[in-house]
């Protein structure tokens, strides 16, 4: 994941982890994190086999490229997050969060906008170019349940803090960084679709 300026809380007051307030459901989030992973596999389905592989030029990703960036996105996010839980006080202080980030991310994201992985996040969520679209399909299609294991596993004090950094809207909570990734998701459907679209052109 890219840097950001982080502090340890070990010095901060003590957490009751076992605070009475309610946590925030957690299935809304989820129910739209297993549409959006729907949506892309459909979209890859809509596919023939043999251009999955296929680029519209050079420098363009393909089908295969558009997947392994969402893995790598979603994956590595994944991961701050557990580590982040399992460090319990003494995990990450990414600082407060910033009102209005999820707007921010949704109107960065619609279908027709077309954005460049930023460059401090290139060097992790880049496609290689070389990966087998069968093991992304395995390991994409295993994504959600390792989100709503996590989610059911942030305590009722830190449902409200950012846990996992984004490069553009910086610290986000739990349930914000599924709704990125759902969001992230869908923007690239209308990627795969332009792709389907660009390929129908090129076989006419």
């Amino acid at each position: 994941m890219p840097s950001h300026p982080e502090r340890v809380v070990r010095d901060a007051p003590h957490l009751d982890l076992g605070a009475s307030r309610s946590p925030r459901p957690v299935h809304l989030p989820l129910n739209d994190l297993r549409d959006a992973h729907a949506s892309v596999s459909a979209s890859l389905d809509a596919l023939p086999p043999d251009a999955r592989d296929w680029r519209p030029a050079p420098e363009a990703w393909s089908a295969t490229d558009v997947l392994e960036h969402l893995l790598k996105t979603e994956a590595g996010m994944l991961q701050f997050l557990r580590r982040q839980l399992a460090a319990g006080e003494d995990r990450r202080d990414l600082g407060p969060r910033r009102p209005g980030a999820m707007d921010t991310l949704r109107a960065t994201m619609g279908p027709d906008q077309r954005l460049r992985v930023p460059p401090a996040s290139n060097r992790y969520v880049a496609p290689s170019g070389t990966a087998d679209l069968g093991e992304l399909r395995d390991r994409w299609d295993a994504l959600p349940d390792a989100w709503a294991e996590q989610l059911a596993a942030v305590p009722p004090v830190l449902t409200e803090v950012g846990l996992v950094p984004h490069p553009l809207v910086g610290p986000l909570t739990a349930s914000e960084a599924t709704q990125f990734v759902a969001i992230h998701a869908r923007h690239h459907v209308h990627q795969l679709r332009r792709l389907r679209d660009a390929l129908g052109a090129s076989s006419s």
